[in-house]
């Protein structure tokens, strides 16, 4: 089975979506008040931005590797479908 890419995208949406499922029932019962609802998701989505440059930046030093694998396999099933 082929390993598929990263989807730094979708990734960043899902945390974005469990750390507002995560806050929000600690906002209804009071644990968190309005003034730490103001600083902690930003710090969240800071932290999930610097995730996904890190992701970006880790994917692009590497793209000519996973290149040419994806290129072998191409080829050699090509040449499976000759035969």
């Amino acid at each position: 089975m082929r390993r598929h890419e990263l989807d730094v995208v979708s990734l960043v949406f899902g945390l974005v979506f469990a750390m507002v499922a995560l806050l929000w029932p600690l906002w209804k019962l009071d644990v968190l008040d309005s003034t730490s609802l103001s600083w902690l998701p930003a710090l969240a989505l800071v932290a999930i931005g610097l995730l996904g440059v890190t992701l970006s930046i880790m994917r692009s030093r590497h793209p000519a590797e996973t290149d040419r694998q994806e290129l072998q396999d191409d080829a050699a099933a090509e040449f499976d479908a000759l035969d």
